[in-house]
């Protein structure tokens, strides 16, 4: 199979390419703005490439606080964790202490996320990016965030956490995630961490339709996007709640990610390599990466728009679990 490089603003025309270099060309290649995932262009990993956040990116081979009593930070009856004052977090009886927690309940619908949790950070060349909340779609309660992204690097938007990460070098997070448009074959980033390790991000999105993990510095993808690879990851439907967890060791470098409570093969490295899977990001030795931020929005490289909501967010350095 050969690779097929993604250009940053679009793909299926040489115009569009010429665009989106000259584009490319007028920002910093290595100084990405403070609260932005953006970054230089995607130089193409071994395998299976893809884009700088902010940069061209490359397919890969191609078709292959104050504790609520009883507070419910999931649908149904009672969750596990209350939020806890309006600057910090505490999880409920018997459940994990939370770094952060937002059910994005004490946010006015149509303004910003509460600023003592979450920092805006939007660039847009036309076509609105923005974070707001959400009065009509929640996974539970009346609100959520709302995140809107054009098809275009320079139209991105994300709400950004440095408490969220802090604390420990073991990050578990959950969060319920809801896709307006399923993902689609060019890559885009739904969620992103800064890392003080290489000065970059380590990025959670999609390509070739599935979900997928991207290194910034070598572009490098978890799993790699080969028929194999991409067969042992998964899709999320569109305009459902899906619950997102994962866990990233900055001590050994180990990522895993659950999908609705299971484990997801392609989506998890464990220093051991795989074929399809980890062993083309493993060719990097020693990469362990220590987080500095966490972002929630949307940021493509190929053309694609997006609304992403987010609800029920929480950070921790213990698993939370889906309830």
């Amino acid at each position: 199979m050969h690779r097929q490089t993604a250009p940053p603003l679009g793909f299926g025309s040489a115009a569009l390419l010429v665009v989106a270099l000259a584009s490319c060309a007028s920002r910093s290649a290595d100084s990405p703005p403070s609260e932005s995932t953006a970054g230089r262009a995607g130089s193409g990993g071994s395998q299976a490439g893809s884009a700088g956040t902010g940069g061209g990116g490359a397919s890969g081979q191609a078709g292959s606080g104050t504790g609520g009593s009883g507070g419910s930070s999931g649908a149904g009856a009672g969750g596990t964790s209350g939020q806890a004052g309006s600057g910090g977090n505490a999880g409920g009886a018997g459940g994990p202490a939370l770094t952060l927690f937002d059910d994005f309940e004490s946010s006015p619908a149509g303004g910003p996320p509460d600023a003592a949790k979450w920092s805006v950070f939007t660039e847009t060349y036309g076509s609105g990016a923005s974070v707001t909340i959400d009065g009509q779609v929640a996974h539970s309660g009346q609100r959520s965030l709302r995140v809107t992204g054009g098809g275009g690097y320079g139209d991105h938007a994300f709400a950004t956490s440095a408490s969220a990460v802090a604390g420990g070098a073991v990050l578990f997070m959950r969060a319920w995630v809801r896709l307006g448009q399923a993902l689609g074959a060019g890559h885009t980033t739904f969620l992103a961490f800064s890392e003080t390790t290489e000065n970059k991000h380590l990025r959670m999105g999609g390509q070739n339709q599935v979900l997928m993990w991207n290194r910034e510095s070598d572009d490098a993808t978890l799993p790699a996007m080969s028929p194999a690879g991409t067969a042992q990851s998964v899709s999320p439907p569109a305009q459902t709640w899906t619950c997102i967890e994962l866990r990233i060791d900055g001590g050994t470098g180990e990522i895993e990610t659950w999908v609705d409570g299971k484990s997801v093969p392609g989506l998890r490295q464990d220093n051991q390599p795989t074929p399809d899977i980890d062993q083309q990001w493993l060719v990097k030795q020693g990469y362990k990466p220590m987080l500095s931020v966490a972002k929630l929005g949307w940021e493509s490289y190929a053309g694609q728009p997006n609304t992403v909501n987010y609800d029920d967010v929480a950070f921790s350095h213990e698993r939370i679990g889906c309830n």
